[in-house]
């Protein structure tokens, strides 16, 4: 009899630590699975920020080209070095990396061509001797020839002056169809005049007409046609500007193709490859672009040098070692403890009997409910939890969360939960990506409140997420239409810019005085609408969370003394009185100029905007142990306290502020407090109304955090 209990005792240990090893295979292959998992979503979220950032760039490229016909419309002749100071004005190697050059090309009849070339050689605006050699090729007679004229830069790009663009036919369509449309128009891959390696290149060329000419027709375009701005660029350099900094693009071998022409092999831009011949790929993906008329294609394959850390291609064979000594332990354990098996079940039924009393007041909630022990395994899920997860309650009972819809965020997500809930011993409140068993991706708002025994420790969590992905699909349609909205509005409100700059600097001919003042009215309306779009375009990119960070050693205090000097005429206007008080030994910290530029702008300048005439307004910055202190000071309107929580709300403006006719569109502390808190900084006030307000916010000194993205904020 005392055999029988004996083996009875054992067979409970040996039957759990059978079930355990075959959990660990399990786990062991999951993990496996999820590596797998993992690089297919660093391959396809890299793949798709190279076509992103493609379309984002040349859209760039193509402003500067509708900016440079600008500015042959606002004058009555450009020359040459006219040409060279445009160019040099825009910055041009840091921000249009990718470009080889930028040329304006001449339309020139047979019976001008002699002139035409007599006057480029004798023309002494940038070389002193002119251009004696200069002749126009390929050599033969044509009833029209458009010519390179210009060149910027002109050093590395000397065989394309005096080139034929007509002579050729992929050029000659590309420069008919611009003619004809007035749109930008790019060329099928073509080989560079002054290429010097094995590069396709390809052109976006925009036509320019003659001043004063109706264009609305065909037959009036092409009468009117002057010549075109033209953009050259090496395939393979721009490949390689747009790949910068982007996570794991080194490891991606991307094709891309103009499929416009079914040109076949002749249709490859650019062949950009990593790692070993012979790797088989183990994911493929492919996107398209429409660029300028033509439709690019681009193919993208992973590498033998495109994997995961060394951390993670171990992990499943440390799952698999951690598994097998935890099934061990576990068998040693439960052997020893065999004996107590009558008082761990006295212990259940009274565990169960409790969580019974839970489980009648919230089996029926619509909101997906579970408890768990101490270290998260699920002891109890109610309906909604099926429901809303796709698991069955056999399947959910005895694991994590994270084994199952759960542990898709980033580590410090979780670090920061488990801080909360077990260390704090706090409720914790926030917002997290699950999957469904389906594979289908959900958000939730999760709140996790800690329970305790009569002494004081945790003995349970009770887990509550109500499923807000319809609510989060609706905020984010609204963000991504504000975005392209705002985008759309930017291209003509640039222009719109431009010409009014340059007809209040007299490019157009002197001015009239009420002239002078209508198109200031309008230079300065314009400014309003591209500062609201720009705050449109940063609030969604923060919504969407697609914003750059790029710290560098960043001089805090020369930051605020400009932003203070682009305020002065404001400051002068309204007599007001400034007063600076910073600590000796500011830092030079880690962050990024931009971001900390539009902290101090939209602080420094609500507080002068906010303040009455003859008003102060003190800037204070002061070192601590951990931070920086940015303290606003300012004797202005204040905030009413009724309203005082709505302050870094979206589009929010105070009542007092509203009836004093200020301008203001009520993002810039939204904006401001969304870079604070992306880099570990805080931000509050203090208002009395019709007294002042005075802001502080601190900014760590170990610096602001590297993020990936695809723009930065404006």
């Amino acid at each position: 009899m005392q055999q029988k209990i004996k083996k009875t005792k054992l067979f409970l240990p040996i039957l759990i630590f059978i079930f355990s090893l075959a959990l660990v295979i399990f786990a062991w292959k999951e993990t496996e699975s999820f590596i797998e998992y993992q690089r297919q979503e660093q391959f396809n979220d890299a793949a798709r920020e190279i076509v992103i950032r493609t379309n984002d760039k040349l859209d760039e490229y193509i402003d500067i080209i509708y900016a440079a016909r600008a500015l042959f419309a606002a004058s009555k002749s450009v020359e040459r070095d006219n040409w060279q100071a445009f160019i040099n004005a825009q910055d041009f190697s840091k921000r249009f990396p990718g470009i080889q050059a930028l040329e304006f090309i001449s339309r020139v009849s047979l019976e001008e061509k002699s002139d035409f070339i007599a006057d480029v050689r004798f023309d002494t605006r940038l070389e002193p001797l002119g251009y004696p050699s200069f002749n126009i090729y390929p050599e033969g007679e044509r009833e029209e020839y458009f010519v390179v004229n210009y060149i910027e830069p002109f050093e590395g790009n000397e065989k394309a002056f005096g080139f034929d663009l007509a002579s050729n036919p992929e050029r000659r369509e590309a420069l008919e169809k611009a003619r004809d449309t007035g749109l930008p128009v790019a060329t099928a891959p073509i080989t560079l005049v002054q290429e010097t390696e094995e590069q396709a290149g390809f052109l976006i060329l925009l036509a320019v007409y003659k001043n004063g000419m109706p264009i609305d027709t065909l037959e009036e375009r092409r009468v009117a046609l002057d010549g075109f701005v033209l953009a050259v660029f090496r395939a393979g350099d721009l490949l390689s500007a747009l790949l910068h900094n982007i996570d794991r693009a080194e490891g991606l071998n991307v094709d891309i193709f103009d499929s416009t022409d079914n040109l076949g092999e002749n249709s490859k831009l650019i062949s950009h490859k990593h790692g070993e011949s012979s790797y088989q790929p183990m994911f493929v993906q492919d996107g398209g672009l429409d660029i300028a008329g033509r439709k690019w294609i681009f193919h993208f394959e992973d590498s033998s040098e495109f994997f995961v850390s060394s951390a993670e291609k171990f992990l499943p064979l440390l799952v698999l070692i951690a598994g097998l000594i935890f099934s061990i332990l576990v068998f040693s354990v439960l052997y020893s403890f065999a004996r107590t098996k009558l008082q761990a079940v006295q212990l259940a039924q009274t565990l169960t009997k409790d969580l019974q009393k839970f489980q009648l007041a919230v089996e029926n909630a619509s909101d997906h409910i579970i408890i768990t022990d101490i270290d998260g395994r699920i002891l109890y899920a109610n309906k909604a939890a099926e429901r809303i997860t796709g698991y069955s309650k056999k399947e959910i009972l005895g694991r994590k969360s994270g084994e199952l819809w759960g542990g898709k965020m980033d580590k410090v997500f979780y670090q920061n939960m488990w801080k909360t809930i077990k260390e704090e011993k706090k409720v914790f409140v926030g917002e997290l990506t699950n999957r469904r068993k389906s594979g289908e991706k959900y958000e939730v708002q999760l709140r996790i409140s800690p329970v305790f025994d009569e002494k004081g420790d945790e003995i349970f969590f009770v887990g509550i997420e109500r499923d807000i992905t319809k609510e989060k699909e609706i905020d984010r349609a609204k963000t991504e239409f504000v975005s392209l909205a705002s985008h759309q509005l930017r291209t003509p409100l640039t222009s719109i810019g431009w010409y009014a700059e340059m007809l209040l600097s007299g490019d157009a001919g002197k001015l009239t005085k009420d002239q002078n003042q209508f198109v200031n009215e309008i230079y300065e309306g314009n400014q309003r609408m591209i500062g609201l779009v720009n705050s449109l375009l940063n609030v969604s990119r923060i919504d969407l969370g697609t914003f750059v960070i790029e710290p560098e050693p960043t001089n805090i205090v020369e930051i605020a003394d400009s932003v203070l000097e682009e305020l002065k005429p404001q400051i002068l206007k309204k007599q007001m009185n400034i007063k600076k008080r910073y600590d000796k030994g500011i830092p030079i910290i880690k962050a990024d100029p931009k971001l900390i530029r539009i902290i101090f702008q939209n602080l420094l300048s609500n507080a002068v905007k906010y303040t009455p005439d003859k008003g102060k307004v003190i800037l204070d910055i002061a070192k601590r142990d951990k931070d920086l202190l940015i303290k606003v000071v300012d004797t202005g309107y204040g905030i009413p306290k009724g309203q005082q929580v709505k302050i870094f709300s979206k589009f929010f403006r105070a009542d007092n502020i509203q009836q004093k006719d200020v301008e203001g569109n009520g993002l810039g502390l939204y904006i401001v407090k969304s870079i604070i808190d992306k880099s570990g900084g805080k931000i509050w006030f203090e208002s009395e109304e019709n007294k002042g307000t005075t802001f502080y916010a601190t900014l760590p000194l170990k610096g602001m955090k590297k993020k990936q993205g695809a723009k930065g904020l404006s």
